[in-house]
This record gives C-alpha cells, sequence and structure tokens, in this order.
C-alpha cells in the first residue's frame, strides 16, 4: 500500500478489507502480542541476570547443544503440523493419523539427538556437551507431541489459546533459567530452561486441543506426507544455513568465541523477536484461511508488513546506534567483546525485517517452491561464506556475511510476489516510505547527538539518545505521514 503525505487524502474504501478478515487478524495480533511483550519483560529480566552469572564459554556451550535439538525440533513442528494447517485438512482421520505420525517423528528425534551426543562433543572437542544433548533429546518427545494440536489450533484461528500456550512456554522457560543461574548451574541452566518450555507448552496445548492418536496409513495420510515433506526440505535448509555459522565459529573459532557470538546473535534478536514472532504466528493460519483471495492477500500483506517494519525497523536502528553504549552498561564490562558483531547482525535483522511475511504468502498461494530453492541454494553457499569468514577474519566477518546476503534472501521472495498476488517491487517498496524516512531521519539524529554527549555518564547518555530518537521517530512519521495513521485508525475503529 502507497505511503501518502500528510495533505493528501486517503479514502478508506482503499485500505478495507473484509470485515470477518478484519476481526480476526486484529484479535490475533491483539492476543499474541499483549501477552508476548509480557513475556518479553521476563525474558529481558532473565537475560540480564544470567549474562551478569553465566561466561562466553557457558553460551558456548548451550549453543552447540542446542542447534541440533533446534533442527529436529523444526521437523517435528514444521513438517505435518504446518502441512495440515497449509492444506487445510479437516478430516478427523487426516489429523488423528497425523498426530501419530508426528509423536513417531519426535520418538525417533529423540533417539537420533542422543545418539549424536558423543560424536557433536567430539566434533567441537568438549565432552561436557554430551550430556547436555543426551538431556535435550527428551524435549523433541514433547515437540512432536505438540505439532499437531497446536497446528490444529492455528488453522481454528483460535489466537487466544495459542497466545496463552506461548507466553507459558516463554514464562517457563525464562523463570527456569533465571532459577538455575541464581543456583549456580552454569550451562545446564539454558538446557533446563528450554526442556521446561517444552513440557509447559505440552501441557498448556492438552488443555486446549485434545486429539486421539491414530496409526498412519498411506491411503489416507499420503497426500499430506507428501505435502509436509516438500515443507520440511524448505524449513531444514533454512536452518542448517541459518545455523551454519554457530557450528562453524564453534569449530573454527573455539567455544569462547562462541559464546561472544551467541550472545551477540541472541541480542541482536530480541527487539524484534516478539513482534515478528506475533505476527508470523498469526499470518500463516490467516493467509491460509484467505485462500485464493489475491486482492485480500495483497492488502493484509501490505498492511501487516508495513506495520512490521513501522515498530521493528526504527527500535533495531536506534538498539544498533546505542549498543556500544547499552551492552556494557546493562550486560557487564565482559561482553563489550561483542559489541561490534551485535552491530552488524542487528542491521541484518532490520533489512530482514523487510520480507519476513513474503514467504507465508507465496505458502498460502502455492507458490512454495521459490521459498525452497532460495532455501537450498543459500544451504550451499551460505556456509561455505562462513567458513571462509571465519577462518580468514573472524567472528566480525561471519556477521558480516549476513548482512550481505540480505538483498538476495529478502529481494527473491519479493519479485515473486508479482505472480503471486499481483505486487509489484517499487510498489511495496513505496508503502514503506512512512517508516523508511523516519527511521532513517532518528538515525541521522542519535548519531550527531551521540557525538554531542560524548561526556556524559552511560545512564544518562543511553536515557537521551533513547528518548530523542523515539521522538524524533514518531514526529516525523506523523508528520509527513499523519493522514495514514489516521485513516488506518479510523479504518480499526470502524470494526
Amino acid at each position: 500500500m502507497t505511503a501518502v503525505a500528510a495533505k493528501t487524502p486517503v479514502k478508506l474504501e482503499e485500505l478495507a478489507g473484509s470485515a470477518s478478515h478484519d476481526q480476526a487478524i486484529a484479535s490475533g495480533v491483539m492476543w499474541q502480542g499483549a501477552l508476548r511483550w509480557l513475556s518479553q519483560a521476563l525474558s529481558w529480566t532473565a537475560t540480564i541476570v544470567i549474562a551478569r552469572r553465566l561466561s562466553p564459554e557457558d553460551y558456548g556451550i548451550a549453543a552447540s547443544a542446542t542447534v541440533l535439538v533446534g533442527l529436529l525440533s523444526l521437523i517435528n513442528e514444521s513438517g505435518l503440523g504446518r502441512a495440515v494447517v497449509m492444506r487445510r485438512d479437516r478430516d478427523p482421520a487426516v489429523v488423528q493419523q497425523a498426530h501419530g505420525a508426528a509423536i513417531a517423528v519426535g520418538v525417533i528425534s529423540a533417539i537420533l539427538m542422543l545418539l549424536s551426543a558423543i560424536p557433536i562433543a567430539r566434533f567441537y572437542n568438549e565432552p561436557r556437551v554430551a550430556p547436555v544433548i543426551a538431556l535435550l533429546s527428551v524435549a523433541l518427545l514433547f515437540s512432536g507431541a505438540n505439532a499437531v494440536p497446536l497446528a490444529v489450533l492455528q488453522q481454528q484461528l483460535q489466537y487466544r489459546r495459542l497466545a496463552a500456550i506461548d507466553f507459558g512456554k516463554a514464562t517457563a522457560q525464562a523463570s527456569t533459567v533465571l532459577l538455575c543461574s541464581l543456583l549456580g548451574l552454569g550451562y545446564w541452566s539454558l538446557a533446563l530452561g528450554l526442556l521446561a518450555g517444552h513440557i509447559v507448552a505440552v501441557l498448556f496445548t492438552r488443555r486446549y486441543s485434545s486429539i486421539p492418536v491414530r496409526r498412519p496409513t498411506s491411503l489416507v495420510l499420503g497426500p499430506t506426507v507428501l505435502y509436509a515433506r516438500h515443507l520440511m526440505v524448505s524449513a531444514v535448509a533454512w536452518y542448517l544455513y541459518s545455523n551454519a555459522d554457530f557450528a562453524i565459529v564453534g569449530r573454527v573459532l573455539g567455544l569462547s568465541a562462541l559464546g561472544y557470538y551467541q550472545f551477540a546473535w541472541n541480542i541482536a534478536q530480541l527487539p524484534g523477536e516478539k513482534l515478528a514472532n506475533v505476527l508470523q504466528a498469526v499470518v500463516g493460519p490467516f493467509f491460509g484461511s484467505i485462500g485464493d483471495d489475491r486482492n485480500a492477500l495483497r492488502h493484509y500483506f501490505l498492511v501487516l508488513s508495513e506495520l512490521l517494519v513501522a515498530i521493528m525497523l526504527p527500535v533495531l536502528c536506534g538498539f544498533a546506534l546505542v549498543s556500544p553504549i547499552a551492552v556494557p552498561l546493562i550486560f557487564g564490562d565482559k561482553w563489550i567483546v561483542a559489541v561490534p558483531v551485535l552491530q552488524v547482525l542487528v542491521l541484518a535483522s532490520a533489512l530482514s525485517s523487510m520480507a519476513l511475511l513474503s514467504q507465508h504468502v507465496l505458502g498460502a498461494t502455492g507458490e512454495a517452491i521459490v521459498a525452497t530453492r532460495l532455501n537450498l541454494t543459500a544451504l550451499v553457499v551460505m556456509p561455505i561464506a562462513f567458513v571462509f569468514a571465519a577462518r580468514s577474519y573472524g567472528s566480525l566477518a561471519v556477521a558480516t556475511v549476513w548482512l550481505l546476503a540480505q538483498p538476495a534472501l529478502i529481494g527473491l521472495p519479493l519479485l515473486r510476489m508479482k505472480q503471486a498476488i499481483g505486487l509489484t517491487l517499487p510498489t511495496y517498496v513505496r508503502s514503506l516510505k512512512a517508516p523508511l524516512v523516519s527511521a532513517t531521519v532518528m538515525s541521522i539524529c542519535v548519531a550527531l547527538l551521540d557525538q554531542v554527549l560524548s561526556s556524559l555518564v552511560p545512564i544518562l547518555r543511553l536515557g537521551i539518545l533513547s528518548g530523542v530518537g523515539a521522538a524524533v521517530y514518531v514526529a516525523v512519521f506523523l508528520g509527513f505521514f499523519g493522514a495514514r495513521v489516521r485513516a488506518i485508525v479510523a479504518l480499526w475503529k470502524s470494526r
């Protein structure tokens, strides 16, 4: 949707979608947003405490163990569960057999992870990794058992219940990590927190969605399995190249360097993670429910993309600018080494926020093969680039690979949107005019002001820069694009 200047009238009819869809997406964003931001406060508290108590090596040990559990959990959750949502399967026999198959996949995944514990520990030359992997293999049992019940709730657009499950999981994980770190359990704190989150998620899900388990048969489940296999290939390829940097940094530069890199990655993702997760949790089943209505898909893609970028971009740009002050002040001086890596990863995250929703649209329109091809290509190219960067220049160069790769990673799916929903790239970029201009002006003002305030104590300097940055962004957004804001607010109220 094209951004307009303040003096240009905006017709509400141009922004309007169907009332039922407006209500569904508004409800989803409201419930997901409210509960995820509550859990975000606890997550930040836990992160600050454990960053001060744990060493970079502790982070490295936990990171080396969680890469595999993340991959196998993704296979559990993004295969049959997502296939049920995207295919809009409502036949009880299909759903029940998919549930049985997902549980079986979870059991097999747990066994495979348990068997891999010693080989992975040898890969990192760190025996302490093996028992952590063995413990985390239990999480895969819960991941498999939860895949299809969660998918059914998504299919039914039960956003309130899904938000409650996410909130319970995030709260349990953060609370467990915080408690265990205070008890001096070191890297075990991170592993136990992850396991606690999976357990609580299953308990919450069973309260809202209880599905009988049936033995899978090829006659009933065959088409869903074929579709799930396609989705799984894309998801696994994405996960492998997205996490190849952790494995390479740990292997080439050591677990201490991996700890700094993991810390930088975690902090870089935090400012925008909750909002991105809110919208991604909502839009997948929502776009699937719209089906083949290209006009509606284009409308909601533009509205939600603008909302996402308008909130994430200023936060990420501002965080990149103030991180040299904020990181040592909040997390301790020992993490200042990670600041340059963190800044590069934050900028990469800011760019990637511009296309987070495009793959959901492609999946809903039968164009998921685009994402699969892109992910498989990146799986070949990105690890090679990571190895070269790590061996030649260190972890900062590895982070820079992410920044340089963003134009291709976000651009190719967006180019495909013309065929999928009739949206051209220039139209999409124009729709983001308001947040792009506002964030640019804000960044320039904060950078210049930082030079003037360099002699102030860190906490005062950070407070002034944050306040001025927020004020400038809001002022520019409302001053030059106020008509657009008022039109969208009026449309929202009219529902």
